[in-house]
């Protein structure tokens, strides 16, 4: 089975998530993986970087 481009960029994104401690209710992790907005993953993945706090990743501004 192939995965499109934004189906991977939601996987690491997760990884991402988990690697920075971050624990991801069932509804967050639903609501990565069935994203489908590039910019909006691309937006998720720089906030990552710098955030301390899972609520500073998934916001909607």
């Amino acid at each position: 089975m192939r995965i499109s481009f934004a189906e991977g960029k939601a996987a690491l994104l997760l990884k991402q998530f988990q690697l920075k401690g971050f624990a991801l209710t069932d509804e967050q992790r639903q609501r990565v993986l069935t994203c489908r907005d590039d910019a909006l993953l691309e937006t998720w993945a720089a906030r990552i970087l710098v955030a301390t706090r899972l609520d500073e990743v998934l916001t909607d501004d």
